[in-house]
């Protein structure tokens, strides 16, 4: 995890490698569905797909951030890749 200070934060953050955040995301949504043990990951995989790319829309169309915009592709293939 690399360490980020911001005009957000008064303390420094930990930030989540992409590997790490497509984990997290997808376990955040795992706890929320409460179907079939069996369907639990793919919905879960899919929930956090949809938060992803919302966030890609957001940095293409209004921020053009490619160090965000990379971030965020890389947390998408990883979810991908679950």
């Amino acid at each position: 995890m690399a360490v980020m200070t911001s005009a957000f934060y008064s303390q420094k953050q930990e930030i989540m490698n992409a590997k790490e955040k497509a984990n997290d995301l997808v376990k955040r949504f795992e706890n929320e569905n409460l179907m079939f043990e069996n369907e639990i990951l793919d919905d879960a995989k899919e929930s956090a797909l949809i938060t992803v790319n919302e966030i890609l829309v957001v940095l293409y169309e209004i921020f053009e951030s490619y160090d965000l915009r990379s971030y965020w592709e890389g947390v998408r293939n990883e979810i991908n890749n679950l």
